[in-house]
């Protein structure tokens, strides 16, 4: 007779963990609560220093659907590849480790995931210590090229938590560990070459909480390792849109996506960093001049910061993000 661990579960849901345990047991237990029950959730300790091994090792002697694998740390990429080799289910979904879901998320997705479909998106609930706001994808998914468009410019998130897919189309994409930035978004591009079945739920579903400040992906302030990580972004995604074909129709976006993340780096470099890479400023100045899809504001300081100015002190520096995030934010305010 089949034990419950011999049975292939609807979906399996991975969970990289690395020293998050003042939010973990909120993920876990937003997993736990499910409405939709056949699932699995593969948890990657990826070298946690805190508790948070322990506390993974706790929920799965709780429940046997929780499986755990303890590694030496090797990063977010890794950690999710692990899980991805491990998983058995017929559709796969990531959560972060900081993160939470409604009870009802996968409930709802994979209802809507029928037999024509690859991948399922909802809304998201983004998180910040004072408030929550909510996205709101008014987007038609039926057309590959469009999503591709979306992706780059940001309309379509690169974040995985409000995702599934089916697991044969991810077959042996994996993502790649040499980057430590933007490595969902690759990921993303990638499986989403490889289909138009998409379906979205018009619900917010997903909770992604952007008020750690432990975690890489909310951490802003560039070093040397990101910006090589970023250019490696740039020809991995250059490769991929060739190989597909659509280098040519998605160039403007490919383009835009490029100078928006060369322009956060400009803005968050520190000095040496900043002196060391003014070569990429005549190409941020050729896309600003090409694209009228950056604000007047951030065009300005993109402008100021591209003048070749080798010697512009830290203090000028930080006024000018000073001055950027702050009339971002006003705008925001503004428009809410």
């Amino acid at each position: 007779m089949a034990t419950a661990a011999d049975l292939t579960p609807k979906i399996s849901i991975i969970v990289p963990v690395y020293n998050v345990e003042p939010y973990l047991r909120r993920c876990l237990d937003s997993i736990v609560v499910q409405t939709f029950t056949d699932w699995e959730c593969i948890l990657i300790d990826d070298g946690s220093s805190d508790n948070s091994g322990v506390i993974c090792d706790e929920y799965a002697s709780r429940d046997a659907r929780f499986h755990v694998f303890h590694q030496e740390n090797k990063g977010v990429s890794a950690a999710r590849n692990a899980g991805l080799d491990a998983a058995r289910g017929e559709w796969i979904g990531f959560v972060d480790s900081d993160d939470w879901i409604e009870s009802d998320m996968y409930s709802l997705l994979l209802e809507k995931g029928n037999e024509t479909t690859d991948i399922v998106i909802c809304n998201i609930f983004h998180e910040y210590r004072n408030k929550s706001l909510s996205s709101d994808y008014a987007l038609d998914f039926s057309n590959q090229i469009q999503n591709i468009k979306n992706l780059l410019l940001g309309r379509i998130s690169g974040y995985l938590g409000h995702k599934v897919f089916r697991r044969k189309l991810i077959g042996e994409i994996r993502f790649n560990s040499s980057l430590i930035m933007c490595e969902d978004l690759l990921f993303c591009v990638e499986v989403f070459l490889s289909t138009q079945k998409i379906c979205f739920v018009d619900k917010p579903l997903c909770h992604y909480y952007l008020s750690n400040s432990q975690s890489a992906t909310h951490t802003f302030w560039f070093s040397d390792r990101k910006i090589n990580s970023l250019l490696l972004v740039g020809k991995y995604l250059e490769s991929l849109l060739e190989s597909a074909g659509l280098k040519d129709c998605c160039g403007e976006e490919f383009s835009i996506f490029l100078a928006d993340k060369k322009a956060w780096y400009l803005l968050n470099s520190d000095f040496s960093c900043l002196k060391k890479y003014l070569h990429e400023n005549d190409q941020i100045n050729n896309l600003l001049c090409a694209n009228t899809n950056f604000s007047g504001c951030k065009r300005f300081i993109l402008r100021e910061f591209s003048k070749g100015y080798t010697y512009i002190p830290w203090t000028i520096n930080f006024l000018c993000k000073t001055a950027y995030f702050g009339l971002k934010k006003m705008r925001s305010l503004l428009c809410s």
